[in-house]
């Protein structure tokens, strides 16, 4: 996602596979090294506060290092964390990435 004032930047999403509800998001500055642990954590609770319960296990993408804030912040919780190549999972992405393409422009 690209801004006038800020830069661009890269989306994450915190969804539930099984029903494809999304929790919310947290953007990361394209470029950066790591991700913000306070905004990831944050996601994390308000799952929890909608849910009343943890997930079983988060899976994240095995080629990006930033998603390591996500499994600290599964880790920090009680949650398994689950690395799997990208491609298993654009099943999930593909339309998350095309409805935020579509509101706010490609990146």
């Amino acid at each position: 996602m690209r801004t006038d004032e800020d830069g661009s930047f890269d989306v994450y999403v915190l969804q539930d596979a099984a029903s494809m509800y999304i929790f919310g998001t947290v953007l990361f500055p394209t470029g950066s090294g790591t991700g913000p642990q306070d905004e990831v954590d944050a996601l994390f609770q308000n799952a929890w506060r909608g849910t009343r319960a943890w997930a079983k296990r988060v899976v994240l993408s095995n080629r990006n290092p930033l998603v390591r804030s996500f499994a600290v912040a599964a880790e920090h919780n009680g949650i398994a964390v689950e690395y799997v190549p990208e491609s298993l999972l654009d099943f999930y992405t593909s339309d998350v990435q095309g409805g935020f393409s579509e509101h706010f422009g490609p990146g």
